[in-house]
């Protein structure tokens, strides 16, 4: 088989996965017509009685998956990835009846399954059975949902073909598009296509109707992942003029240039504990043993889809959308083209359920990890960081640095160093010169000008933006997040709705607070607060105005260090002199003042507020080695919070340690029921190969 036959198949076979399923047409293999693709290529005489057969659509399905990767990155061979897809697909079969055989005397799940197995869905318990289901549900409504746009997209091309395109002066957005377009963006901000309209200007003055844009004349479409600078749409219009009989095309660009920035972060909610039993069903959380009416309750339950009915009463329901009733009809023409049916892919997504609830159950019995496992992994971790020490001061100091100034979170050793006690931790709020004024203080700086002069010039015009702490970019609010001004926000309570990355006033404009404002505020707050309060009002402060991501959800803020070490972070000389003035000030946890106010320097990123965030570093650290004298010692080291959140080392270690240990009962598990030479055992499985030498043909593929 050739490589271009190969991408030609690789794109055509149909791709079915339980939580995404492609469901296009595919007319590449002719001969695999419903009889054909639905052929038993294996049967599978499984552990405790259970049979379960391998056909060629499911063989077709996950060599589309593999065969690329097997074939172009392995170098296996169109026949012996086939080879390769078969006994991985037997081996996960008979690895589902042994499921089936386990799960079902699992004590918790035993009233909530059936009492007569014969298939894989009879060992699921209730939530589970939706879940499969609902993976099903969800895949056929995101491919609805792709030719609903992919006919609207159509529909956009129509109408704009039938606008006049002969004698095309310019292309210009509407009036309403430019009012929508802006000049910066936040990283992945909404952007709705469908209100980017143009118009034509013709040569005798007059303009077409404004009309959306297709997404086929984007020659650069809008992109937001990331940030960036002189970005651009690009729109392509190609009027045809015909001259002499002849056909040319004259292109017309029309470009909108923007850029894109980070928002500011918001802090990161702290990691819930995950629970094994835990299952999400139409975005309801539930339990993996919960009965159908708490199910139901929870309004938690998934009904097996019939195409065809929903066809027809789409059809005939009064007002439904056309586009709707069509891309169920050419859904409908796919499966039957691709020779798939509602029941193979629900049967598909029970097997693969039944395999993750295997796993689920087989990781409860893992051992529970001792505190002796975790001190053997401290030790082992000891000793390797150890190893990464020289002996020579200057080095090891060197090194230290180089790892510590990230955190804490890995810090398994350290060597004994000069001045480690005076090292400490800060959090900062950084407020930043607009593009203006950094371009008129390099004007003037270049002059000769007094620095500091220039920057408390430059102070009382500092001003930010007030980050709403609760922006959540996939909040759905018709008027804040698709800008759709007869429309009601969907915010219900205090606060800012969602959908606004910063605070605005009453008419719906971005507030603009002077730094000298905040400043005074914040001076106040905390000059008012109890000390172990202070910490927190700082850190409220930070992400409302800060504007140094760097800082943002870090664990425990940059690192300083006294002068007598050499600054492993690069800062501007004033931003670490404000550090260390703060420090000689009072070396507290809280302290943001330098005799009684608080204090603040400038570089030329803009103005700086810094507060001592952590000094996990005391007296008995003082050019000493990290050792201990026993066990007590050497917990309570592990039990000290590595973070602001409160994480430990022990705990970090106790919970990598139990996840290994799951991952090691499911795989010893799997290993201890499939011998490795299963394909051989012709009482288990039971070839056709006949019907296999014909997909080898199929394919390609003969020997």
């Amino acid at each position: 088989m050739s490589k271009k036959t190969f991408f030609k198949l690789i794109a055509c076979v149909m791709l079915i996965a339980v939580a995404a399923v492609s469901l296009t047409a595919c007319t590449f293999i002719k001969e695999n017509d419903y009889r054909v693709a639905n052929q038993t290529l294996v049967e599978i005489n499984g552990a405790g009685g259970y049979k379960l057969t391998l056909t060629q659509n499911e063989v077709n399905d996950y060599f589309n998956t593999y065969a690329y990767y097997l074939v172009n990155s392995y170098g296996y061979t169109i026949r012996e990835a086939l080879d390769w897809v078969i006994e991985n697909k037997v081996k996960s079969k008979y690895l589902i009846t042994e499921g089936m055989e386990y799960l079902q005397n699992v004590t918790a799940r035993k009233a909530l399954i059936s009492t007569n197995v014969k298939n894989p869905v009879d060992v699921l318990t209730p939530a589970e059975r939706y879940a499969a289901i609902q993976s099903v549900n969800d895949s056929i409504e995101a491919s609805i949902k792709t030719m609903m746009d992919e006919s609207y997209q159509d529909e956009l091309e129509s109408i704009a073909d039938k606008t006049d395109a002969k004698n095309v002066k310019e292309v210009v957005f509407a009036d309403e598009t430019l009012k929508y377009l802006k000049a910066e963006y936040l990283v992945n901000e909404k952007f709705d296509t469908d209100r980017v309209k143009i118009q034509f200007v013709y040569d005798d003055g007059k303009v077409s109707e404004a009309f959306i844009v297709p997404t086929t004349w984007y020659k650069t479409a809008f992109a937001d992942t990331e940030a960036g600078t002189d970005k651009k749409i690009e729109i392509k219009f190609e009027e045809p003029v015909t001259e002499d009989g002849e056909v040319t095309y004259e292109e017309h660009i029309l470009t909108h240039e923007y850029d894109v920035v980070e928002g500011r972060a918001t802090k990161n909610e702290p990691e819930e504990e995950v629970d094994p039993d835990e299952i999400e069903i139409n975005d309801v959380k539930v339990n993996r043993y919960d009965s159908v009416s708490t199910l139901k309750e929870k309004g938690a339950t998934a009904e097996v889809i019939n195409l065809e009915q929903k066809y027809k009463t789409l059809q005939s329901t009064e007002g439904a959308d056309p586009a709707e009733v069509d891309a169920y009809r050419r859904l409908i023409e796919n499966m039957k083209s691709g020779n798939k049916t509602m029941d193979y892919l629900y049967q598909t997504a029970y097997e693969n359920y039944v395999l993750t609830a295997l796993q689920a159950e087989v990781q409860k019995t893992a051992p529970a990890v001792t505190e002796a496992e975790v001190f053997a992994e401290f030790d082992y971790l000891y000793k390797s960081a150890k190893a990464g020490y020289t002996g020579d001061a200057d080095k090891d100091t060197e090194t230290f640095l180089s790892s510590i100034k990230s955190g804490l979170a890995s810090m398994y050793y350290y060597p004994a160093i000069e001045d480690l006690s005076k090292t400490f931790y800060v959090y900062q709020i950084l407020f930043k010169f607009s593009p203006e004024q950094e371009a008129w203080l390099k004007e003037q700086i270049g002059e000769g000008e007094d620095v500091n002069g220039l920057y408390e010039l430059m102070k009382g015009q500092i001003t930010t933006k007030e980050s709403n702490p609760d922006y959540d970019p996939e909040f759905e609010c018709p008027l804040h997040g698709d800008g759709d001004q007869n429309a009601e926000c969907a915010h219900e309570g205090e606060g800012v709705c969602p959908a606004l990355p910063y605070v605005t006033d009453g008419e719906g404009n971005v507030v603009e607070r002077k730094f000298v404002d905040v400043y005074n505020e914040l001076q106040t707050a905390l000059q008012n607060a109890e000390q172990g309060d202070k910490l927190s009002i700082f850190e409220d402060y930070m992400y409302r105005f800060n504007d140094d991501p760097g800082v943002m959800n870090s664990e425990l803020g940059y690192f300083i260090v006294p002068e007598t070490m050499e600054d492993p972070n690069g800062f501007y000389d004033a931003f670490n002199q404000l550090a260390r003035d703060i420090y000689a000030d009072s070396a507290t946890v809280g302290n943001a003042f330098v005799d009684g106010k608080l204090a603040y320097a400038f570089t030329p990123y803009g103005v700086h507020l810094i507060m001592i965030s952590a000094m996990p570093f005391g007296a008995e650290a003082e050019n000493t080695e990290l050792t201990f004298a026993d066990d007590a010692a050497k917990k309570a080291f592990l039990e000290r919070p590595y973070n602001l959140a409160g994480d430990t080392l022990y705990q970090t270690l106790f919970d990598a340690l139990k996840t290994e240990k799951q991952t090691n009962a499911y795989t010893d598990f799997s290993n201890s029921k499939i011998k490795a030479d299963l394909m051989d055992d012709g009482a288990i499985v039971v070839k056709n190969e006949k019907k296999i030498k014909k997909l080898y043909e199929l394919y390609g593929a003969e020997e």
